[in-house]
């Protein structure tokens, strides 16, 4: 893993810059990537874009800049990529050829937006994560992977029943509560993660991993799925050590009746270790 994230992963989320982070996270597949050259094409970007808004200009007004520089005049446009691309996740490739899924779209959008002086922030409504920007008398919701277009409350209540389309489903509220730096880039790290271990790509999975538990130490789920992991790199002290803390976390189910079976093999395992 890069130093660079190991760092960048203790600092107070509000001292996390998302860019940096997105663009450490591309550096684990580009190894030569130069952080800089990337970062200085987001200020282009910003730049740009803030020469296009009129001074004194209404938040509808810059709204609209803003989308038809990125999506008109750059051309950047939502993944039409029928099955998970991983290229769709990474910020360099991302700028590069202005596709990509919502979440890294977002990160576009959020930090161009912020350059060109708007208050721009993302939250992870289910199923598909938008953006909002910060207007006078509230915030108004946007979808950076539909052209950025701003979302009424009855269509984001309509996204809520197709998705829960069963009673309970959650406060409307509740899900539009901003996302931390360190969870926008835990979930952009998730998709990445879920596309490795379906291709039994442990060692990246591994990595994967490693940066999540860095960013969310307490996220129970993903410690499980590295001791699984380390059980298929048979690297069994480690698979010990993890899915050991995790039964110790874990709820009481049934289904643990399996995982704690593991764990006593892994403990012979490992006591056959020299």
């Amino acid at each position: 893993m890069d130093p660079r994230f190991e760092i960048l992963a203790t600092r107070p989320d509000h001292e996390i810059d998302l860019a940096e982070g997105a663009l450490l996270i591309a550096a684990q597949a580009y190894p030569g990537l130069v952080i800089e050259e990337w970062m200085a094409r987001l200020d282009d970007l910003g730049a740009r874009a803030a020469e296009r808004m009129p001074v004194g200009a209404d938040w509808s007004t810059k709204l609209s800049i803003l989308n038809r520089f990125l999506f008109r005049e750059e051309g950047y446009c939502g993944s039409e990529a029928e099955t998970f691309d991983p290229r769709d996740s990474f910020l360099n490739e991302v700028l590069t050829r202005k596709s990509g899924i919502p979440i890294s779209l977002s990160l576009v959008f959020m930090e161009v937006g912020r350059r060109a002086g708007l208050n721009i922030q993302g939250f992870s409504f289910p199923g598909h994560f938008l953006v909002k920007m910060e207007v006078p008398g509230g915030e108004v919701v946007i979808d950076p992977y539909n052209g950025g277009i701003p979302l009424t409350v009855e269509q984001l209540e309509a996204r809520l029943a197709d998705i829960f389309p069963e009673p309970p489903r959650p406060e409307l509220a509740d899900c539009l509560m901003t996302a931390g730096n360190k969870a926008i880039l835990a979930r952009l790290l998730r998709n990445l993660k879920t596309w490795y271990l379906h291709q039994s790509d442990w060692m990246r999975a591994l990595n994967a991993l490693d940066m999540m538990l860095l960013l969310e130490p307490g996220s129970m789920e993903e410690l499980r799925e590295r001791g699984e992991v380390y059980w298929q790199l048979e690297c069994f002290r480690a698979a010990h050590a993890d899915l050991e803390r995790f039964l110790l976390h874990a709820p009481d189910t049934d289904e643990m009746g399996e995982l704690r079976e593991k764990v006593m093999v892994l403990q012979k395992l490992k006591g056959n270790l020299h």
